[in-house]
């Protein structure tokens, strides 16, 4: 099984990699995701480190499909390039959830009302 993260960003300067990990879980699972994100790219963290001579570090960004986040959701925040706040991401999940539910809830209706008729 391939460990490809979400978003690696590089800093060749200070010599840094960030392995960033996203994932909007249903509002039970947010603190089981977040740690196994982080289990799961420990291994590629050592492999990277070693390769590319950086220090690596895993990301995790887990926000649950209602908007609850872990109590390090800020610190995983503030580690993330470009500044986003918690505010944000948390809008974006929730939008995003809505969105889907919306489609969902959208075809199931259309495909109802084509079989009543």
């Amino acid at each position: 099984m391939a460990n490809k993260p979400d978003v690696v960003v590089l800093s060749h300067r200070d010599k840094k990699c960030l392995l960033i990990e996203v994932s909007i879980p249903g509002d039970r699972n947010v603190l089981m995701k977040e740690i196994k994100n982080i289990h799961k790219y420990r291994d590629l963290e050592i492999e990277v480190s070693r390769m590319w001579r950086m220090k690596a570090k895993t990301v995790s960004v887990v926000v649950g499909a209602l908007g609850v986040v872990s109590q390090g959701f800020r610190k995983n925040i503030e580690i993330l390039p470009g500044g986003p706040s918690a505010v944000e991401v948390q809008k974006i999940a929730v939008l995003g959830a809505v969105y889907l539910f919306r489609k969902f809830v959208g075809d199931f209706l259309w495909t109802q009302v084509e079989t009543w008729n």
